[in-house]
């Protein structure tokens, strides 16, 4: 199961970077590719990864899992609003601005706590 879901984010990235590769040289199917694989990482690859890592890691502290689950989740509400802009669906500067708010106020806060509690017990 493991595999299959590193395969996955594998792919997807590679997708996305070839897609915009072939944009930049204005090739046919570049944007088709560039939405697979954006949308493969967001919607495929970062929900398997939270589950997988919230599942596997029991000795991990609550602390760490939330400060790993609003870095995830901010990434996905990313993603998935750059999809809503570049299909120019309604409501992508909402989830945009969700995101970096989530991403500021929640996620760098704690990362940057444990690298400062960290430093402090070494």
């Amino acid at each position: 199961m493991k595999l299959a879901g590193y395969i996955i984010g594998l792919l997807s990235v590679m997708a996305f970077t070839t897609g915009w590769v072939l944009a930049t040289l204005h090739y046919p199917g570049a944007f088709e590719l560039t939405i697979v694989g954006v949308s493969g990482f967001t919607l495929i690859f970062l929900p398997f990864l939270i589950f997988n890592q919230v599942r596997s890691r029991v000795q991990q502290s609550f602390y760490q899992k939330i400060k790993f689950i609003l870095g995830v989740s901010s990434a996905m509400l990313v993603g998935l609003s750059s999809i809503f802009k570049v299909l120019h669906l309604q409501g992508a500067p909402t989830i945009l601005m969700v995101g970096a708010v989530l991403f500021i106020f929640g996620f760098l806060p704690l990362f940057f706590f444990h690298l400062y509690k960290k430093e402090v017990l070494n």
